[in-house]
């Protein structure tokens, strides 16, 4: 009963983190000054409010062209309300001379969907715009970024079947180890199996890898993804687990027979 509730005491803040809306998680990420600032200013670049909006730029950016642009900008975007509006992700950049900010956004129209980027100077008290970007999207980024095995390439179904094997090669060589009696002590070994070496990553939304020689990862796989971010499956070498299966005899312990099981020779 106690193994029970330790269990749940584990999976319960992990329960609590996937049931959150990911919009929340992101929204809890950005200063709440920010996204009313950033907000307000879209707000007027989409009705067009160029003369307010403008007093929102950063001075560095302050040009005889920057009305036009504004109002390129501002023709991309259909005229109704947007059905939908989405924090997808913001950071923070610091050097000696400023503080940037950069907040993304997703507008939903009917049929059409847009990804808006503003770019934030935070040197002063008073926050100033650096940058506005759009770009227009054929989906949603959620289905863009969704988890499907259609239309990938030979190489990531082969990534996805080498993580589903390395990631079972682990756990059984782990359940074996711990059931079975070594000579000298278990958790060097448990350890060398529960760790992968080596690391080869593929983005599953664009197919785009990297690779890291000199890198560790538990149970030899992973997969893991950002909100509204793309899925990211990697896989490392199982080689902790893989030697275990091997030459595992070598290290059991000699299992001595009671006096009265043995058979004395003739």
């Amino acid at each position: 009963m106690k193994k029970v509730l330790f269990c749940l005491v584990l999976l319960l803040p992990l329960a609590m983190l996937i049931s959150c809306n990911q919009d929340d998680i992101v929204r809890k990420l950005a200063s709440a000054e920010d996204q009313a600032f950033v907000e307000k200013s879209l707000d007027q670049l989409r009705h067009k409010q160029f003369e307010e909006l403008e007093k929102r730029m950063d001075a560095s950016i302050q040009q005889p062209n920057l009305r036009g642009g504004l109002e390129k900008m501002s023709a991309l975007l259909p005229p109704e309300e947007p059905s939908k509006v989405i924090l997808l992700s913001t950071r923070q950049n610091h050097s000696s001379s400023q503080v940037m900010s950069n907040l993304t956004y997703e507008y939903t129209y009917p049929k059409q969907w847009f990804i808006l980027e503003v770019t934030l100077n935070k040197s002063h008290d008073q926050p100033s715009i650096l940058g506005i970007r759009i770009t227009p999207q054929s989906a949603q980024i959620e289905e863009q970024n969704s988890f499907s095995l259609v239309g990938k390439s030979l190489l990531q179904y082969l990534i996805l079947a080498l993580a589903v094997a390395f990631a079972i090669v682990t756990i059984v060589a782990l359940i074996i180890c711990i059931k079975m009696k070594l000579r000298g002590r278990k958790w060097p070994w448990i350890l060398f199996i529960l760790f992968g070496f080596g690391n080869l990553a593929v983005n599953w939304s664009t197919g785009e890898f990297g690779f890291a020689l000199l890198a560790i990862q538990m149970f030899s796989a992973s997969a893991s993804a950002v909100p509204h971010g793309p899925w990211i499956l990697s896989i490392s070498l199982p080689l902790g687990a893989v030697c275990f299966l091997i030459f595992r005899k070598n290290h059991a312990a000699e299992v001595n027979m009671p006096a009265e099981a043995q058979i004395d020779p003739i």
